[in-house]
């Protein structure tokens, strides 16, 4: 079981939504399936997503299975990791285009509703703090977006 607070698996929610988006949103599919660090980029943040959602889910009141479609967020997390080289790239590219900005929208909203706002915004300056010293400055350039949202 992890110790961290809830808050650093929002964060880290956030940075991989800022990252597919940073990375894929101006792609069309064949931009996207034609270059595999493009894929990588988007696998692999959807990975941390959905294990983010998966310890917030069993760790946290933070989110509930009642509330949308966080189970089938960490289903696609399993399928990701287990099923790698069968992974439907169309549904995923379906998903960076239709649910990530969704999903962004609905993470801020959340932290609006269920978090101390003090304790979230100490939270996001470790998170830019940590990123400052592996050179992370569109990262940091997003959190600090983020935070100006919860002002």
């Amino acid at each position: 079981m992890h110790k961290r607070a809830p808050e650093f698996f929002v964060i880290d929610i956030l940075i991989s939504i800022d990252k597919i988006k940073r990375r894929t949103s101006d792609l069309t599919f064949q931009d996207f399936v034609a270059n595999e660090a493009h894929v990588d980029i988007a696998l692999r943040n959807l990975e941390i997503i959905g294990e983010a959602v998966g310890c917030l889910l069993k760790k946290t009141n933070f989110l509930s299975e009642a509330d949308g479609d966080w189970r089938r967020i960490v289903d696609l997390r399993n399928v990701l990791i287990h099923f790698y080289f069968g992974v439907d790239l169309e549904e995923v590219y379906a998903i960076l285009q239709k649910k990530v900005s969704l999903l962004e929208e609905d993470i801020i909203g959340l932290i609006k509703e269920k978090c101390d706002r003090s304790k979230i915004l100490q939270v996001i300056n470790d998170a830019k703090a940590d990123l400052a010293d592996v050179f992370r400055h569109e990262s940091i350039s997003y959190l600090e977006s983020i935070e100006k949202k919860l002002k």
